[in-house]
């Protein structure tokens, strides 16, 4: 394993120091969103501000009070459809309506197990892709966002066409890397970044602790899981990420994407700036196995605000 000699220094030839503990949030070239999820009801959610709404129309109760927008709320539901069939994969609906009747066929033979590349999670896998294109840069990025809106553990981003370019580039010359997590009482903990180019406009990026995977190997488990799809980057220069921290990890969904910015922000990095130029250097360094690669010098790269 060429990365053995540079993960054993990083792992045991480095202490952290507990002043750098601090957890900086990059500035990231990349707009991102985050996943949230809730299981309150709404109408509880907002009871007070609705029975205050109700009384200043001389309302007594919410059930008045929904009686009388009844249809400017299903208006509303109306205008939510059309957006959403924008949200679903590929044939998603054509496979709501057909459902009642496959389930009504005879089972045929088993068919064939599918094939790795039937596997991977390409754009249509999440929302119409054809849809999209029919929209521009601005609101695809606010549709993307609302594909993952309450969703637990997940996040994610629109990437302009040229730091999508400059990261494709870095993956090709530099297809792993290490990154610090910063803890409040425990210094530093190290990841193990890892990239492979699965289909012909989808890349994806895991990341695993590095004491898990100097233990483990090649079967230790990720525990956050970043695809970055470039279907959209020659008409409306912008590819879409979206990622996902394991739920039986031990990260949390902030240290996921401070992770996942961190590796946008190496990766990234314009060189010809003195910042990126840093940054490029420490992949370069990391890749070819050099004695010159320095965490320290890398903890401090992720804690400046570029």
């Amino acid at each position: 394993m060429m990365y053995r000699g540079v993960l054993n220094r990083a792992l045991f030839g480095w202490r952290p120091l507990a002043s750098r503990a601090r957890l900086v949030t990059p500035v990231s070239r990349v707009t991102t969103c985050r996943g949230y999820s809730t299981t309150e009801d709404p109408i509880e959610r907002y009871k007070e501000k609705l029975l205050e709404r109700a009384k200043a129309e001389g309302i007594e109760t919410l059930d008045e009070l929904k009686e009388k927008y009844k249809d400017v709320i299903e208006e509303r539901k109306l205008e939510f459809n059309k957006i959403d069939q924008y949200l679903q994969p590929k044939g998603a609906s054509d496979k709501v309506r057909t459902k009642a009747g496959e389930e009504r066929k005879p089972r045929g033979p088993r068919p064939d197990l599918p094939s790795a590349e039937a596997s991977i999670k390409d754009l249509d896998s999440f929302v119409d892709l054809e849809k999209f294109k029919l929209h521009d840069a601005k609101e695809i990025e606010m549709l993307w966002k609302a594909r993952f809106a309450n969703k637990d553990r997940q996040f994610c981003g629109v990437v302009n066409g040229e730091t999508f370019s400059r990261i494709y580039r870095n993956v090709r010359k530099n297809p792993n890397f290490v990154l610090p997590l910063p803890h409040e009482e425990q210094g530093a903990e190290l990841h193990f970044v890892q990239w492979s180019f699965v289909g012909p406009f989808t890349l994806h990026c895991i990341l695993t602790s590095v004491a898990e995977y100097k233990l483990h190997q090649e079967y230790a488990r990720p525990h956050t899981t970043m695809i970055f799809h470039s279907d959209l980057l020659t008409d409306k220069s912008i590819a879409l990420m979206n990622g996902t921290v394991e739920p039986d990890s031990n990260l949390n969904h902030d240290q996921g994407l401070f992770l996942s910015l961190n590796v946008q922000r190496f990766y990234g990095a314009d060189e010809k700036t003195e910042s990126g130029f840093r940054k490029t250097a420490l992949l370069h360094q990391f890749n070819s196995n050099s004695e010159n690669f320095s965490v320290d010098a890398l903890l401090t790269e992720t804690e400046t605000l570029d």
